[in-house]
């Protein structure tokens, strides 16, 4: 346990649950039937995005190729229209461009991430 900071370790338990409840109900998701705004497993942190992905590269690439894999992964799953073209046809009218402004927000903060990473490279 963290002596300075001893709330930090329960604290990044609670997220490292989060994001692998964010896993678990993503897995799940491709299987459902009709898409709403409450069935998509949204990230719990949409700023953190890409680096829960960059944890998840096993070791031995450069850092710079681990962000681009890690952005790739990221985009793929939550760029606005592959994700409307994959499941846009299974959403009800109403919810549609609630879906589609949320998912400009999360991938803005992926892309402001990524911009992040690779100037810290």
């Amino acid at each position: 346990m963290n002596c300075r900071h001893p709330n930090r370790t329960a604290s990044a338990a609670v997220v490292g649950g989060q994001w692998k409840d964010y896993e678990e109900r993503w897995a799940a998701f491709g299987d459902s039937g009709v898409v709403t705004m409450a069935s998509i497993p949204w990230p719990p942190h949409a700023d953190r995005l890409l680096q829960w992905q960059i944890q998840k590269i096993p070791p031995g690439q450069d850092r710079k190729a681990t962000v681009r894999s890690a952005y790739k992964k990221c985009a793929l799953r939550w760029h606005p229209d592959k994700f409307m073209g994959k499941h846009g046809g299974k959403m009800s009218d109403g919810e549609k461009d609630a879906i589609q402004a949320r998912l400009n927000d999360n991938f803005q903060a992926l892309n402001t991430s990524f911009t992040a990473a690779l100037k810290g490279l």
